[in-house]
């Protein structure tokens, strides 16, 4: 699920705009809310950001026999070099986030290699590490979406998520 909020927040602030979509993401979905299925990604756009916390996108699953293994994942880097915005600084950055994705693949035994999708959420450069950090180990092999947002918490810099899916659909809300 993405989300877009108006502006980035304290840590401690992100807990209750995500408590609310999670709740809405809930009945959506008609989930009883013991546990937490929702793969999340909170953006704030860099330009022209909505009024208020809303969904822009979500991902969901069927059961479908013989299927082959689907999966969303998303995630951030931890606060890392806070304040600094050097490329040196932006590549640790991107480092950990990456390096949270791969955590979480290998958790769901999937990789890079069973990816057609990595998005990457943040208003700053990314040339000086695209190659070696994300399209070298793999991460842009279906190829990469830059959106030109903030992580919704001050003091992060780069978000990234991935999915692996047999089908997607775009469909305009109305």
């Amino acid at each position: 699920m993405r989300t877009k909020v108006p502006r980035p927040v304290l840590q401690t602030g992100v807990h209750g705009i995500q408590q609310t979509l999670r709740d809405d993401a809930f009945a959506l979905e008609d989930i009883d809310g013991t546990i937490n299925p929702v793969a999340r990604i909170n953006v704030c756009p860099e330009i022209d950001p909505p009024g208020e916390p809303s969904f822009h996108a979500f991902s969901f699953t069927v059961p479908a026999s013989e299927a082959a293994t689907s999966f969303v994942i998303s995630g951030s880097e931890d606060i890392i070099r806070q304040g600094e915005t050097s490329a040196d600084a932006l590549r640790e950055k991107a480092i950990s986030a990456l390096g949270q994705m791969e955590e979480r693949m290998q958790a769901l035994g999937v990789s890079w290699a069973d990816t057609t999708a990595t998005q990457v959420y943040t208003v700053h450069d990314l040339y000086p590490f695209l190659a070696d950090q994300i399209v070298r180990r793999g991460a842009a092999r279906s190829g990469l979406t830059w959106h030109f947002n903030r992580p919704p918490v001050t003091g992060l810099e780069f978000e990234v998520d991935c999915r692996g899916v047999m089908y997607e659909q775009v469909v305009p809300l109305v």
